[in-house]
């Protein structure tokens, strides 16, 4: 009977160590069950500003880019061959300006792709005849911690990626990650900040899964438990194990 009520308090060790911070010190992202999360609902790609911090390549081909267009023309071109070749790329600075060839410092956060173009295209019109302006960021990106793993850094090769697509490129759901605890933060650390949370266990999450995400959303994909802790324990529960038998081995025959 002591030998049973042993066991029993050695396993309610367990259970209760299971259910404390140590167990999981990496876990993020926790919410009361009251906590009112947003549902996704994009469902088609936004033109989003440009903001400090953004990288861009950008292309000026003069004619309405008829150079570009005609192929027999610029494969015989060797400066618009070395044009294609050599991409540079341009950073906005924290003031929201960006300093461009032939025209200088121009203040370009706060509009969007297109209209970025248009203002180019219209300044690069007194050294080119009707130049055509090609813009875009290069430096949009989503990040993603997948439980456990290792997190990882997802470029958005276009606006039209799903939520499901990022997971993917990151590498997907691991082992030791939940597929029914994804929490999508997006504007985290701003005023409008809004919390998303997708079981893809249920048809409803799967439907959230596919809507579209935004520059700088992060994707948390809860752990189950930290196995980086039980490898580093197991020797403890090995000699605390043979230490608990040998006791209840010797406390029974002295009876």
């Amino acid at each position: 009977m002591k030998w049973y009520c042993h066991a029993v308090l050695f396993g309610a060790v367990i259970l209760a160590l299971s259910s404390c911070k140590t167990l999981n010190p990496n876990a993020m992202a926790r919410y009361d069950k009251d906590y009112a999360f947003t549902v996704l609902t994009d469902t088609m790609p936004q033109d989003y500003p440009l903001a400090p911090g953004d990288r861009f390549d950008l292309y000026i081909f003069s004619n309405n880019g008829y150079l570009l267009v005609d192929r027999s023309i610029s494969g015989n071109n060797p400066a618009q061959q070395n044009l294609q070749q050599n991409t540079l790329f341009y950073d906005i600075s924290q003031d929201g300006s960006c300093t461009l060839p032939m025209i200088g410092e121009q203040q370009l956060a706060g509009l969007t792709e297109k209209e970025a173009e248009a203002l180019l295209s219209d300044l690069y019109k007194e050294y080119f005849l009707e130049p055509y302006v090609q813009l875009r960021v290069i430096n949009r990106r989503v990040t993603v911690f997948r439980g456990n793993d290792l997190a990882k850094v997802v470029e958005m090769p276009s606006l039209n990626m799903t939520v499901m697509e990022a997971i993917a490129a990151a590498g997907g759901i691991p082992p030791t990650g939940k597929a029914y605890r994804i929490t999508l933060i997006r504007n985290a650390g701003r005023t409008d900040q809004s919390v998303s949370l997708i079981d893809l266990r249920d048809p409803e999450g799967l439907e959230q899964a596919g809507k579209l995400v935004r520059p700088n959303d992060v994707i948390y994909i809860e752990p189950t438990i930290n196995t980086a802790f039980f490898k580093e324990i197991a020797p403890i529960i090995s000699a605390v194990t043979s230490i608990f038998i040998l006791y209840t081995y010797f406390d029974t025959i002295s009876q």
